[in-house]
């Protein structure tokens, strides 16, 4: 054990010093993780030598603990001019746990050693943790990587060139693993709701069919069988008749404001999704009857009997949605409609679904288009006033809009060839 050392008198640049060093340390413990523990350390008061920490639950450690023997053992050979000031090391915390630690001297006015810095990094982090925090953003999401993909397979459709559809699956094969391994991405929901949301299990869907037009590898219909299942299985309550947004991770209903949210537009959106791979494999009757219960249920909770259009937001329960533009028409859920009850057409011949098209294709094409400037407004009231009237923003691109024009001018031309 160390002898008790006599407190060194710090003046007030030696304070300032050792103040720099606690906004150095906080700096340092945002970028370089959660798996370090750093700690400012004064000579000031050694018996209370800790003055920052961050992470301190590595070591149980918190300010106002004394400083280490290792740093009081080091002064002392600093002072006696036995050593460099500064060390590096492997050391165990109380439960045995390695840590590779670094100690620094901060030296305050006339080079006198005033206090430490010491980075101790945790060496049983998860992997999967390290790699998050170091190579992405904790804000990383990997919807954005699903339409990267489907760009380089419709590119490699468009030129021919077969290179971007490798790159296109090999991207898709990447967005699962960070799906499939825990810990690789940021917790989309607060500690301690563990859920999982409709929107990634039926993108995938779509964003697997897109390549597959491109390149045939046989992860990209397994995908489509997984995520088909799981919307059947987890999302689908029919007791609700209605998809959910948000369940638990066995398809629990969470009965919170997040558990009863239902997004009609998102939810018609995956009907024409599943309704595509019935086409795509003969009608499957299974799927096309899966795609009509979809578009049913979610045309039932979104249109708008009064004003026409569909809603943004229902709850399953008829409580009062908690987002406050719950009953907007927003730009693209009335795309998707347009997509969806054309493909239900098709699929059928029942009049019923070209009367639900005609309804939210006149709807749409009266209200959104701006007949003076062009283009489409985004955002209308409940009653199909303008709410504002910019064209574009970090929400609404050029994406919904021009894959119904394309998806029906297609689908029309099938129909009308028969």
């Amino acid at each position: 054990m160390t002898e008790p050392i006599t407190a060194v008198e710090l003046t007030k640049t030696d304070l300032c010093i050792l103040d720099s060093y606690t906004c150095l340390a906080k700096g340092l413990s945002e970028y370089l993780g959660t798996g370090y523990e750093i700690v400012v350390q004064s000579l000031g008061n050694p018996d209370e030598g800790v003055i920052c920490i961050m992470n301190g639950h590595y070591t149980g450690r918190k300010i106002g603990a004394p400083i280490t023997d290792f740093a009081l053992e080091m002064f002392e050979r600093i002072k006696s001019h036995d050593g460099p000031p500064y060390a590096t090391y492997f050391t165990e915390n109380k439960n045995g746990e390695p840590i590779r630690s670094t100690t620094i001297a901060i030296h305050g006015e006339n080079h006198r050693v005033i206090g430490f810095i010491c980075i101790n990094f945790f060496l049983n982090l998860p992997l999967a943790t390290f790699i998050r925090e170091n190579y992405f953003s904790e804000h990383l999401r990997v919807f954005s990587e699903t339409f990267a993909a489907i760009a380089m397979a419709h590119y490699a459709l468009a030129s021919g060139d077969k290179g971007y559809a490798e790159k296109a699956v090999n991207l898709f094969k990447q967005v699962l693993h960070y799906k499939n391994t825990p810990g690789l991405l940021e917790p989309k929901f607060r500690e301690g709701l563990v859920a999982k949301g409709h929107s990634f299990c039926m993108i995938l869907i779509d964003t697997a069919a897109r390549i597959r037009e491109a390149i045939n590898d046989p992860i990209l219909t397994q995908q489509i069988d997984d995520s088909i299942a799981e919307l059947r299985r987890d999302f689908m309550h029919p007791e609700f008749k209605a998809i959910l947004e948000t369940v638990g991770p066995n398809g629990e209903f969470i009965d919170s404001i997040a558990g009863r949210t239902i997004n009609p537009g998102h939810s018609i959106e995956t009907a024409w999704f599943i309704l595509e791979e019935a086409k795509y494999r003969g009608w499957d009757p299974q799927l096309k009857e899966m795609g009509l219960q979809i578009l049913n249920w979610s045309w039932d909770w979104g249109w708008d009997k009064t004003y026409g259009g569909i809603n943004y937001f229902k709850d399953c329960k008829n409580f009062p949605p908690q987002e406050y533009w719950h009953d907007m028409k927003f730009w693209w859920p009335q795309c998707e409609a347009v997509i969806a009850t054309l493909y239900a057409y098709q699929a059928t011949g029942d009049a019923k679904y070209l009367e639900m098209h005609k309804l939210i294709n006149d709807y749409t094409f009266n209200h959104l288009p701006d007949k003076e400037y062009g283009e489409w407004y985004g955002y209308l009231h409940f009653d199909g006033s303008v709410s504002q009237s910019a064209k574009g923003n970090l929400f609404k691109g050029p994406f919904h809009i021009p894959r119904m024009l394309l998806k029906c001018s297609l689908l029309c031309d099938e129909i009308l060839s028969k």
